[in-house]
């Protein structure tokens, strides 16, 4: 990652990062410090990543095409509206080929129908701010090598403490209406 010492060990990034010490020293500031003056230029950001383990391969198809596609896609084709209590701001299904950002719905990254993938940005229907302000953006996909199903949560808010609660309420709602874990013994 920097040219220092082409290492694995992290011998420079620890070289950097004293650099950046001594940096902020000369400026006042510690590296806390630091980190704060950038949650507030940036937002914080928190996660909630998991997966279930699905009794075959065949229950992630299910889940995907008979549950989320199904019941929540509408006939047009597009995608749905909302999930729980989140408003749908972005879509990309990479198993249909379907990306509601794109001016014809087409998406850049490669598309795999044998495959399973679902990426979101949802915002709160309660929320006052700005969407770029607030968010939680997902993604679920079957794995590739195992019988998985995986899910990646990433939020933004004004406070950690916000950011966690919109990760981990994602993942509540989205166990709840779209995974059903006791349904699909997963």
């Amino acid at each position: 990652m920097f040219p220092t010492v082409h290492d694995k060990d992290g011998i420079s990034a620890f070289i950097v990062f004293l650099q950046l010490y001594d940096r902020l020293l000369k400026e006042g500031l510690n590296p806390y410090e630091k980190l704060e003056q950038l949650y507030n230029i940036c937002g914080n950001f928190k996660q909630c990543n998991g997966y279930y383990i699905t009794p075959n391969s065949e229950t992630t198809s299910t889940i995907f095409n008979d549950v989320i596609r199904k019941k929540n896609v509408p006939k047009d084709g597009s995608y749905p509206s909302h999930i729980g209590n989140y408003k749908i701001i972005y879509w990309r299904d990479l198993t249909i080929g379907y990306d509601s950002t794109m001016k014809d719905n087409k998406p850049e990254l490669y598309v795999d129908s044998s495959s399973q993938m679902i990426t979101c940005k949802v915002i709160r229907e309660d929320s006052k701010d700005n969407e770029d302000d607030e968010f939680v953006r997902f993604t679920a996909r079957g794995s590739g090598t195992e019988p998985k199903l995986k899910v990646y949560i990433e939020s933004k808010a004004d406070t950690a403490t916000r950011a966690q609660f919109l990760a981990d309420d994602v993942w509540s709602t989205l166990c709840n209406e779209w995974f059903q874990p006791d349904m699909y013994h997963l």
